[in-house]
């Protein structure tokens, strides 16, 4: 049984569904109205996630079908069941497989309407290929790497639309699971008998204790990594082993023995390994770990007790007040209420992360001046962290609801920025959703986040200031791909090429894949 389709128009539904692919990571493009066939030049070569690329596809054409292309960079494979009546049937195939080697977990599926269906797959740690040689069995194809589907919901050429199956759409079952061993088995390259695994060097004798201990550790992990995990475990051993190669902790020759005889006792193979230990360590030596301070410096440095200073103690009550103070957005000032509209979210579903009320704005005229009060503002109230509310984001709102408000410093006369932080909250972001997906969006600034959440409100969204601020968060570990949306302005292309690069090079922390999106900047911009 599949899910009825929305009650909206065909070209509306066709973008919003391709947009929310996209923030899922899966690359998507656009193929021929009803028919399997690609729409742009080089096919699946095409496809993207970038919203506005998607949108000018769609936009042109709104009845255009949906393909999305399988394989490594959209982290998704599929088993293709197909009927021929009278030569095979996929789903016999496939049950006659379940009842020998026991049942599927519950993944994403759609029904085709020619009486097929697909079944995706998270991405394994090889190289699954786009074949049609029934490696599976009878009416069994696989789509990988080269390969796409067309998705709901698309016109098929008979007339019918693809739909997911019911309690097996994407948001059903995400994250997408791996499929079961036997099942990926017979789709793998026979590699090469891999040699004895090599004796690991001894370890030398002046190793600090913690250093030894992370190494042995990781070691461990790495050799007992489970059969679809292998290659990014070792990757993320690497790359944190990497961390300590890079402060002068360890050799790097020691990490490479001791790692690459664990990766060879879990299955890996020689080539497969020396790559991955060379990106992992590459990139841990780019960001050696600081030294871990002693007992007197965090003293110095927390206060007595490990507790925050007084000056943070202040700022986190204030913060707490303020939250407490705010009121959901629909409640909330007019011109709050009118801000969240403009970027397409309706205050009544605001995310709970989200309040609003009148905020008073203070300043100082100086460092040495005692802080006036400048004036009191509308204002929308994000939580950063999670937890207890111990830092808000204020953005101060003008009148007419359709800007951030102008403030200028009453004896200064100095411009002051409509955005402030309050609290202590270190690395932590304004989260419009939870993480809980291998996918997260991180917006830069607030108003991207809201855009993008409003655009797919079931995918995880965090936002954050800055582009220094993204690249110094904390991303939780379940997530493997990380989408970084930006406003959309070649004028300062140039400029922020830098900062754009570290914060994705800070998001990836050479375990994850950072992709750029850009969105269009509004008319008349943003403060």
């Amino acid at each position: 049984m599949t899910a009825p389709l929305k009650d909206k128009p065909p070209g509306n539904m066709m973008l919003d569904a391709a947009l929310e692919y996209a923030l899922r990571g899966w690359r998507v493009f656009p193929c021929k109205r009803g028919e399997k066939v690609p729409a742009t030049p080089n096919g699946c070569l095409d496809a993207t996630c970038d919203p506005d690329q998607i949108k000018l596809w769609w936009g042109a054409n709104p009845l255009l079908n949906i393909g999305i292309a399988t394989g490594k960079e959209s982290g998704l494979w599929v088993v293709d069941l197909d009927v021929k009546a009278g030569e095979y049937d996929g789903h016999e195939t496939l049950r006659a497989l379940c009842e020998q080697h026991g049942p599927l977990p519950l993944t994403a599926t759609q029904t085709t309407p020619s009486g097929g269906r697909h079944l995706l797959w998270a991405w394994p740690d090889f190289k699954v290929k786009n074949s049609a040689k029934k490696k599976l069995g009878a009416g069994i194809d696989t789509r990988g790497e080269g390969g796409y589907i067309v998705a709901p919901p698309s016109r098929h050429p008979n007339g019918g639309r693809y739909a997911w199956d019911k309690g097996s759409m994407p948001d059903d079952v995400w994250p997408l699971p791996q499929a079961p061993d036997w099942l990926m088995e017979p789709l793998r390259d026979k590699p090469p008998k891999a040699p004895a695994a090599p004796a690991p060097a001894p370890l030398p004798s002046g190793l600090k204790p913690y250093v030894r201990a992370a190494l042995d550790q990781e070691e461990a992990i790495v050799r007992t990594a489970p059969n679809g995990a292998r290659n990014e475990t070792l990757h993320t051993a690497a790359f944190k082993l990497g961390t300590l190669v890079g402060r002068g902790e360890l050799s790097r020759g020691l990490v490479e023995s001791r790692l690459t005889a664990a990766a060879l006792a879990c299955g890996l193979d020689v080539k497969e390994i020396a790559r991955t230990l060379k990106n992992g360590l590459d990139g841990g030596e780019a960001k050696p770990r600081d030294p871990i301070p002693d007992q007197e410096q965090r003293g110095r440095d927390q206060g007595a007790h490990g507790k925050p200073r007084r000056g943070d103690a202040r700022a986190m009550e204030l913060a707490a007040r303020i939250w407490r103070d705010g009121r959901p957005p629909s409640a909330g000032p007019d011109a709050v209420k009118a801000y969240l509209a403009k970027w397409g979210l309706d205050p009544a579903n605001a995310p709970p992360t989200l309040r609003a009320g009148l905020c008073d704005y203070w300043a100082r005229a100086t460092d040495n001046d005692p802080p006036v009060m400048v004036g009191r503002y509308p204002a929308l109230i994000a939580a950063v962290g999670t937890g207890d509310v111990r830092a808000v984001h204020l953005t101060f709102i003008a009148a007419d609801g359709q800007r951030p408000a102008d403030i200028h410093h009453p004896a200064t006369g100095e411009i002051l920025s409509p955005r402030r932080l309050i609290g202590v909250a270190p690395k932590q972001a304004l989260r419009l959703a939870r993480a809980d997906r291998p996918t997260l969006v991180v917006g830069v600034p607030l108003e991207v986040g809201l855009t993008a959440h409003a655009m797919a409100p079931n995918v995880p969204v965090w936002t954050c200031g800055s582009l220094q601020a993204a690249a110094d968060l904390i991303i939780p570990e379940g997530v493997t791909n990380v989408v970084l949306a930006l406003w959309d302005m070649p004028e300062a292309a140039a400029g922020r090429a830098d900062l754009v690069h570290r914060a994705a090079f800070g998001l990836a922390a050479g375990i994850r894949q950072v992709r750029i999106a850009a969105f269009p900047m509004p008319i008349g911009g943003v403060s």
